[in-house]
């Protein structure tokens, strides 16, 4: 009784909800079919090699298009038209979308032809690829059914490992598994069930999203060999069509039996041309270019009780066409309040009417744009400047043909190189590394959002496809009216479309249904978070005030009693899930605190999680590192996880490099570093960890050249190019890139000193995350592996002369401590490292100056923060941002980084003078003059370097010269008196010591070995063809040197 109800009432609703048009009988079903890279010039009925009869029939009775396009020439913009009716980029779609790398998705605010016909009582359902973003990779993300999707049986992006038995596929959000057969054949299997068990008695809506001919390729023996080998590319690929053709084919014969064949709309196209330029005829360009060959096409119409078929139509259309043209079939209202960028094509399709375009189609990725008009194409290859690498681009080309050798034209199968870099991998490792790095030089930046935003249509092509459909022949100079009206026309268009585009590069949160950032949910809107999710998001969670190590047992039995079974419930689960995903290394017991807080606050952020007052304290200083304490500080000991070093004095207990080398001997790799870098690598483990700010001389037209700026002190400039921030990870034993990311691109706000950079701090680790600062351009956070955890931008300083930034970050217990010194408001602010959030920020009366602060702990006292500038030596108190004490006494832009002795700080600077103070840490109060000063020099002291503490001797180099001064530390007095290094000068780099001795590196490739003892001792100079500013860095039996051109690994050779 119950489901002869629901019968009932689904029939019921449907005739009551739908059209007058079709009062007295059921609405028609509609199904839209989109293939993946099929070219013009592929399927039968458009000339194509292929045999594709099922679709050839469809074409004949209905209407076929010889001049139809996608929405895009690439994947994701054309799908969000495709849906929509809009351009993909005011729906939230620029270009290609990657998961891993980008936030943008389809607006859960842009209204889908889903959406439209369930409004209409249809049932919907979507059957394979989306590619428009999902829930994935910790993203909060809308899924097909925050669409109008009822049912989905999908792929995020394509199938894997290829079209057979693919393994990814997910049923409304859930693994489905290992399956077998081919993509093609499964979604129709799974839209054929799909139909049989909710009935035809409403009207529905399939969308099937084919993944042929995209990409690892796959068909059947017996089909592949009807068009060649089995190992032919071009046979595969033909092969996945045909494939696909009869899988339609089955769709088609089911509608047939349920006698619903007549009575549906079924559209077919692709989301863009063909990747094999032979496929698209006789049109200049395939997949990816916005000449015809990109965009244009096949795209048919059927529905046999209204649309005349047997007609070919040449006006030309779109899938931007596709939801007005369904809505003016079934007689429906459009969207309202919504602007649509197509028209409505039943004109053409039932020979009612008169249709007219209301808008020009049109065609936008990236930064290029086409415009159709008549016969006419526009062409406008840049609408902003945005920086590429082509140098890059073509290196990485020809080094994937040197790896590839002999068997290059088996891999490429026909294709070019560049078009097989982007559909499917090569066998060889190499190879495909390369083809991974070229890959991601061409993924979309959000943070140039606002670049593109500025742009306009100005340089531009002109073909007329009447005459030239190859174009290749520009009319643009011979048509100087035409041009003018088009541009105009392009523009209008332009401006129309970004003033709708979410800016992504701002956004932090999802998108509210005007398509803006929001931190929290709607009402009523479902956020879907696995358990995977949840514990990545416990486990950056700090540590709950109260608890330590030594309280484990009582702290967690005193918040069990206060859980709910609900909560017991709950914690059982999430404990049991971190038990069998959580990595080696992990503190269990900080875990499972960890999840008993969050589910005791029910998933709530504390206090201690967001930002925190001036009064707030924490005495224990309670959170810990990812690691247990002391496992993590016995660890880095053996390698150089920060600025200075593991105790951050410039020196290495543990490492025993060379004390000799040249360019022939003693050096284990030497891997060149594109962009400029004086920032310190760090090593942890294998790892060693690179920042380089690379020039991409992309102009930014609004800013003046070099030339025209005003004059100003050491003749600096202001860039007027933009610059890529990059974050490399090499092998240390190695030097093989295990990874590269590009923390943003962007044109810096001020210049550098000649011999600067905009790559100048360190960065740092705790054994689980890296710390990476660029100053103004922003502070990034990622795991070792490369994943973005998070990224913070703290506002741009103004350094006075324009020098440039270069203050470290310093990381202790959980905390970032970031000072910036400059001729604006100087401050010094402290950052959660799990969050990114600023836990207490205090300005600072001070300006230029560059030293990496000091960290200073003893049992049963407070954390200091111990910074030098000008006016003072402050000591801050870490948990609190209180000034414990200050001394004033050194000179102008303070540099060189402070070092502890026992309990004694030692700070000194050169510039414009010279000064080093040596202070007792248990000072309180302004202690300048007082006893506090345990002992003071004025001579010898460096500008740029930091000193090496080595034992109880300190080394430091005057101003930057290669004049050696070394005391003792306790006392200050000279052990070494301005003494000049031989064939060394022009020293920035801080020296740094190891295994008895000490390395002091220079600017002209000269580096000078010392012994470590009582008096000037020199074991060896070597010299390479390089230049050095940023610090050696010794770890194991290795030295490495950042070089201008080169990193190092300076090591004995092992034949040696």
């Amino acid at each position: 009784m119950k489901n002869n109800m629901k019968s009932i009432l689904t029939i019921l609703f449907a005739l009551l909800s739908v059209s007058p048009v079709f009062a007295n009988e059921k609405p028609p079903n509609v199904i839209t079919l989109l293939v993946d890279d099929l070219g013009y010039r592929d399927i039968g009925c458009y000339g194509g090699p292929v045999k594709t009869p099922v679709l050839d029939g469809l074409a004949a009775d209905g209407v076929r298009f010889t001049d139809f396009h996608s929405g895009a020439p690439v994947c994701s913009p054309s799908r969000a038209t495709f849906l929509t009716g809009r351009n993909h980029i005011r729906a939230g779609v620029y270009s290609v979308l990657s998961e891993q790398r980008h936030k943008m998705h389809l607006l859960r605010s842009e209204t889908t032809l889903a959406e439209v016909l369930k409004d209409e009582g249809f049932t919907t359902a979507h059957f394979g690829k989306w590619h428009l973003g999902m829930p994935v990779n910790g993203r909060d993300n809308p899924t097909p059914s925050d669409h109008g999707f009822d049912y989905w049986f999908g792929l995020v992006n394509g199938a894997h490992p290829s079209h057979k038995d693919p393994t990814n596929f997910l049923r409304n959000g859930k693994p489905v598994g290992p399956m077998k057969g081919y993509s093609c054949q499964l979604v129709v299997d799974e839209a054929i069930d799909w139909i049989d068990k909710h009935g035809t008695d409403a009207p529905f809506f399939i969308n099937i999203w084919f993944n042929e001919p995209h990409a690892v390729i796959a068909a059947p023996d017996e089909i592949v060999s009807e068009y060649g080998a089995l190992n032919d590319q071009a046979a595969i690929y033909n092969g996945t069509i045909d494939n696909t053709d009869r899988a339609i084919g089955r769709l088609v014969n089911k509608l047939n039996e349920l006698g619903e064949l007549d009575n549906t709309i079924i559209h077919y196209s692709s989301d863009n041309g063909s990747y094999r330029q032979e496929r698209s005829g006789e049109l200049r360009g395939k997949k990816g270019s916005h000449h015809e060959g990109g965009h244009r096409v096949p795209g048919s119409f059927y529905w046999k009780r209204k649309i005349i078929g047997g007609r070919v139509e040449k006006e030309p259309a779109g899938s931007v066409d596709l939801l007005p043209t369904i809505c003016g079939l079934l007689g429906i209202e459009k969207p309202k309040n919504v602007f649509l960028d197509g028209s409505d094509l039943t004109p053409l399709l039932t020979g009612t009417g008169n249709f007219e375009r209301h808008q020009p189609l049109f065609w936008m990725n990236g930064s290029t744009m086409a415009l159709r008009m008549g016969s006419h194409t526009l062409l406008a290859p840049s609408t902003a400047r945005l920086p590429f690498d082509n140098t890059k681009a073509n290196r990485l080309l020809q080094q994937t043909k040197t790896a590839l050798g002999d068997n290059i034209e088996k891999e490429l199968g026909g294709l070019d190189l560049r078009s097989r870099m982007f559909n499917g991998r090569f066998a060889d490792p190499e190879a495909n590394r390369l083809r991974n790095e070229f890959r991601s030089l061409f993924y979309f930046n959000e943070a140039l959002i606002p670049l593109m935003k500025k742009g306009r249509v100005d340089r531009v092509q002109l073909y007329d496809l009447a005459s030239d459909i190859s174009q290749e022949k520009d009319i643009a100079s011979k048509n100087p009216e035409l041009i003018a009206q088009m541009k105009k026309q392009a523009n209008l268009i332009f401006k129309s479309v970004m003033a709708d585009a979410p800016d992504w590069s701002a956004q932090t949160g999802t998108e509210n249904k005007q398509g803006k950032a929001k931190q929290t949910p709607e009402k009523g809107q479902r956020v879907q978070s696995s358990s995977q999710d949840i514990l990545k998001k416990i486990s950056q969670r700090p540590i709950p005030r109260g608890y330590r190590g030594s309280n484990h047992q009582s702290y967690v039995d005193e918040r069990m009693k206060k859980l709910s079974p609900k909560q017991r419930t709950r914690l059982g689960e999430l404990w049991k899930k971190a038990s069998t995903e959580q990595n080696e290394g992990v503190n269990k017991g900080q875990l499972f605190v960890k999840i008993l807080d969050y589910v005791q606050s029910s998933g709530k952020q504390h206090k201690s999680e967001d930002t925190l007052t001036r009064n707030d304290t924490f005495a224990d200083s309670n959170y810990q590192f990812p690691r247990e304490q002391k496992a993590f500080l016995e660890k880095t000991k053996r390698y150089w996880h920060q600025w200075r070093g593991p105790e951050a004095t410039g020196m290495s207990a543990t490492a025993s490099p060379p004390v000799t080398w040249s360019e022939e001997n003693n050096i284990r790799w030497r891997v060149p570093i594109e962009g400029q870098g004086n920032a310190s690598p760090i090593v942890w483990d294998d790892k060693i960890f690179v920042l380089t700010a690379v020039d991409t001389k992309v102009v930014d037209p609004s800013l003046p050249p070099p030339e025209e700026q005003p004059e100003r002190v050491f003749g600096i400039t202001f860039p007027n190019t933009v610059f890529r921030f990059e974050v490399l990870c090499l092998n240390r034993f190695t030097g093989k890139t295990l990874w590269q990311q590009t923390a943003t691109e962007k044109v810096p706000h001020e210049g550098t000193h000649h011999h600067a950079d905009f790559a100048c701090a360190s960065p740092v680790t705790d054994g689980e995350r890296l710390y990476c600062w660029f100053g103004s351009a922003g502070m990034y956070c990622y795991s070792l592996d490369g994943t973005l955890l998070w990224k913070r931008d703290l506002g741009e300083v103004r350094v006075g002369a324009s020098l440039g930034e270069g203050c470290s970050p310093v990381l202790h217990h959980g905390r970032i401590i970031i000072v910036r010194d400059h001729s604006g408001q100087s401050s010094i602010e402290v950052l959660e490292a799990a969050t990114g959030q600023t836990v207490w920020k205090r300005t600072r009366d001070e300006k230029n100056a560059w030293a990496t602060p000091k960290i200073f702990t003893k049992d049963g006292e407070r954390t200091q923060v111990i910074t030098a500038a000008s006016n003072f030596i402050r000591s801050y108190d870490l948990d609190t941002g209180e000034v414990i004490w200050q001394c004033s006494g050194l000179t102008g832009n303070v540099t060189p980084s402070p070092v502890i002795y026992n309990d004694m700080v030692i700070c000194m600077s050169g510039y414009e003078g010279h000064s080093v103070m040596a202070l007792k840490l248990d000072s309180k109060g302004d202690v300048s003059g007082s006893s506090a000063v345990v002992w003071s020099g004025d001579k010898g002291t460096p500008y740029i370097p930091s000193p090496l503490l080595f034992d109880d001797q300190l080394y430091f180099t005057q101003s930057n010269k290669g004049i050696l001064t070394s005391l003792n530390v306790t006392t200050g007095e000279a052990i070494i008196e301005r003494t000049r290094l031989p064939d060394i000068q022009n020293i920035y780099a801080s020296p740094v010591g190891a295994n008895s001795h000490v390395y002091f590196a220079g600017r002209t490739g000269a580096i000078v070995v010392l012994k470590h003892t009582n008096e000037l001792n020199v074991v060896a100079t070597n010299k390479l063809d390089d230049e050095f500013n940023a610090s050696p860095v010794p770890v194991g039996d290795c030295l490495y040197l950042r070089g201008r051109q080169y990193l190092y690994c300076i090591g004995e050779n092992k034949n040696n």
